[in-house]
């Protein structure tokens, strides 16, 4: 909306410049509208500028309203923004009109009657000063025990004045009241809502032109929530056929026993991942899961792994935890020895097979031995299927 105020504004300082009349400026267009003889002159124009650029924030803290959307529409007819930044505008001007209160009463009067008013002719600049400012709405609307003495004693004042001039609310006031009510402060609009906050834009003023692809597209999209609130989701059932629990069960008991969940006998770290993925799958508890991957450990002799098949087997492992335990300088001194181990000679083997499992054991005295990574590598893996 922002974007479209700017683009208002810069129109509006154009016209300023350039001195255009609303008759020649109508002409040009592209769309030729009937148009009330009127001319552009300064006060008007600084007037939208001045009120465009206001904050929309500050919507209700003020008491100046804006009414002339008849105008406006016509002037945004004749300019080159597109529908959605008219509507945008129309949005703008209407927003800041809403009291900051669902509900709130308004009361449209004229400032020239306020001032020249006996209770304020003597002070009329002091009262001109807080009728434009946001004191003015502060003291008509807080509560009483918020305002100062002065405050109150002017409160009184206003509400004297309002009713000897019989000021309350008048056609356009109770508007504002209604389309804030049906409309801008309303977090649930019904089609109907949307139907009653477009027919009184349309009785303040706003051109039909304006309103009704704005209409029609709000109207649409309440229709679309609606039917996707009512349709039930379909659940696409998946076929027995894969989900053989006998068939994993089957493959689970060659490394565990079920009944207790403990290992049977040793598992590389691929092959303990490939068992959290299969007991995943057929709903066996975390608690459970960690307890195989606990007694995993006691089946573990390096003694009896090849020390290069064993490397590779948990180079992974060392790598998830490299950043966590600052293992940087260890890994490449085992890749060091892994290369060196690669390319010796026979003499040479045993020397470096035993540097690297030392290494390896030193190393590995930093990694948890908690079941954490293969449970985190499993859930992966099942997530992926």
């Amino acid at each position: 909306m922002q974007e479209s105020i700017q683009k208002f504004i810069q129109y509006m300082q154009k016209l300023k410049k350039e001195k255009i009349t609303i008759s020649g400026l109508i002409e040009n267009s592209i769309s030729l509208v009937a148009i009330a003889s009127w001319e552009y002159n300064q006060e008007m124009l600084d007037y939208y500028i001045r009120y465009a650029s206001s904050d929309i924030e500050t919507h209700g803290e003020y008491s100046e309203l804006f009414s002339d959307f008849d105008q406006l529409s016509k002037i945004l007819l004749a300019s080159s923004l597109s529908p959605k930044e008219r509507f945008d505008v129309i949005n703008f001007f209407m927003y800041r009109n809403m009291p900051k209160e669902k509900g709130e009463k308004i009361i449209i009067f004229d400032p020239e009657d306020i001032l020249n008013h006996p209770l304020f002719v003597n002070r009329q600049e002091e009262i001109q000063r807080i009728l434009e400012s946001r004191e003015f709405n502060k003291i008509m609307y807080s509560p009483i025990d918020e305002l100062s003495l002065y405050e109150i004693a002017l409160k009184t004042d206003f509400d004297q004045a309002f009713k000897s001039l019989k000021y309350g609310n008048d056609d356009f006031a109770d508007k504002i009241v209604e389309i804030n009510n049906c409309f801008y402060g309303n977090q649930n609009k019904t089609a109907e809502d949307i139907e009653k906050a477009f027919a009184i834009l349309e009785s303040v003023g706003v051109s039909r032109e304006l309103i009704i692809p704005f209409k029609v597209k709000m109207l649409n999209e309440l229709k679309r929530k609606e039917t996707l609130k009512n349709t039930k989701p379909m659940i696409k059932k998946e076929p027995k056929a894969q989900l053989d629990y006998a068939k994993i069960t089957q493959e689970l008991e060659n490394y565990m026993d079920l009944a207790t969940c403990e290992a049977k006998k040793f598992a590389t770290i691929d092959e303990q991942i490939h068992c959290v993925y299969l007991m995943r799958k057929i709903n066996i508890n975390t608690n459970d899961i960690m307890k195989y991957l606990r007694s995993c450990e006691i089946y573990r002799n390096l003694e009896n792994i090849n020390p290069i098949a064993y490397y590779n087997m948990c180079f992974d492992k060392l790598k998830y935890y490299e950043e966590k335990y600052g293992l940087e300088e260890n890994i490449k001194v085992l890749e060091n020895y892994f290369q060196e181990l690669i390319v010796c000679n026979t003499e040479d083997y045993l020397f470096w097979k035993n540097a690297l499992e030392e290494e390896f054991k030193e190393t590995e005295k930093y990694l948890p031995k908690n079941g954490e990574y293969e449970l985190n590598k499993g859930r992966a893996l099942l997530k992926k299927n």
